[in-house]
Formats: structure tokens, sequence, C-alpha cells
């Protein structure tokens, strides 16, 4: 809970007694005689403030399943209502990459799409087993 803030607070004091936001409720208020309000929590500011799945990630679709169909679907669907509901499918056909590894697998991402909106990795960089393979080395245990 004590999750530091960009502004030095931490994620326990928003959702606790919220000093920033008392004084700055004091300073703001006190002129005109308004109650002080019993709640000061800043759930807003700390939902602002923290992601449990961290920012600046990126969805690429994995050459798993019917995936592969579906982005050719996509890319010769004419209307915007094809193109969302086949986006919902891709959904489970689709991983999160943090910008360090979207970066090392530039060279095994195509894109697709009229304007490339769809990134496809490559068949060689993900395993059905295992996901994911930034090296492209299956190495594989064999009983």
């Amino acid at each position: 809970m004590d999750y530091p803030t960009k502004n030095g607070w931490t994620i326990y004091d928003l959702f606790s007694c919220n000093n920033q936001g008392k004084h700055a409720y004091k300073t703001r208020k006190d002129k005109q005689n308004i109650k002080f309000p019993v709640m000061v929590s800043a759930i807003r500011s700390a939902a602002d403030e923290f992601y449990v799945i961290d920012r600046g990630r990126k969805d690429i679709i994995v050459p798993y399943g019917e995936a592969l169909e579906i982005v050719e679907q996509y890319c010769d669907a004419d209307t915007l209502d094809e193109k969302r509901n086949l986006l919902r499918k891709l959904g489970k056909y689709s991983v999160s990459l943090y910008r360090y590894q979207e970066e090392a697998l530039s060279h095994a991402l195509s894109s697709r799409g009229e304007s490339g909106e769809l990134k496809v990795l490559d068949a060689g960089f993900y395993d059905d087993n295992r996901g994911v393979d930034i090296d492209g080395h299956h190495e594989f245990l064999l009983v």
C-alpha cells in the first residue's frame, strides 16, 4: 500500500488520510464556511496513479489456433462492425508485451490491416506450450 506516486504521496495516503487533499480543500473552501467532508479518500487520484498491469504494453497477435485466418478476415472486412467483431475474436489470440520485448521482437513482427494496426508475431517465435520465445529458439526437454 506504500506504492509511491509521482507527486511524492503514497497510495495509502490517498486512500486513508489524504493530507494533500485536506490541505487543498481547506485553503479553497474555508473562506466560504463550508463544512469539511466526512470522506477524504482520493479514490480517483489513486486510480490514476496505480496500475495493476503496467502501462506501456502492446498487444500482439500470436500464430495460434484460428488467429491467422481471423487476421485475414479482418483485412478483407468492409464494415466497421465486421472489424470490431473480428477484433473481439482476436483478443484470445493476443499477448501483451512490454516495450523492450516488442523492440527485441521487431524483426519477427509484421503489420497487417489497412494502416498496419495489427501486429502479428512470426510462427517461429511462439510455442503453444511455452508462449512467446524472444530468441526464436525452442529448446524442449525430450523424455
